[in-house]
Formats: structure tokens, sequence, C-alpha cells
């Protein structure tokens, strides 16, 4: 799966609630402008530049520099 949005946000339906909730507590005013499925889990990127990685579950892994 891989939606890429070039200013608008990825719409909500297709992101994993742990990972919508995980970047509205700890990014404020940041949103999703793109999530990729991985072999590990997924890669999301911010409207703040910043890469994250979560594990297939949706927990939180790192930012990815």
């Amino acid at each position: 799966m891989r939606f890429v949005a070039n200013i608008a946000a990825v719409p909500a339906k297709l992101i994993p609630a742990n990972i919508a909730n995980y970047v509205n507590k700890n990014f404020k005013g940041a949103t999703i402008v793109k999530i990729d499925k991985e072999h590990y889990g997924y890669e999301v990127e911010l409207s703040n530049g910043l890469d994250l990685k979560f594990n297939r579950n949706g927990s939180f892994m790192m930012i990815d520099d």
C-alpha cells in the first residue's frame, strides 16, 4: 500500500489507528502526508518533514533520518 498526498493529508481511513493516535499525541499540528507499508511495518512521512517507522502492529519504532 502506498498513498502520497502533495499538500493534503493522507485520508484518515487509510491510516492504522495506533499510528494516527501516536502522531496526534506526539506531533501536534503535523499531518501524515505519506504512508508506505514495508516488510517490517509502516514508514510515515509527516508534514513537518520527519519520517517515522512503526512495526506491523502500529507501535512506534524510531524516527528515520
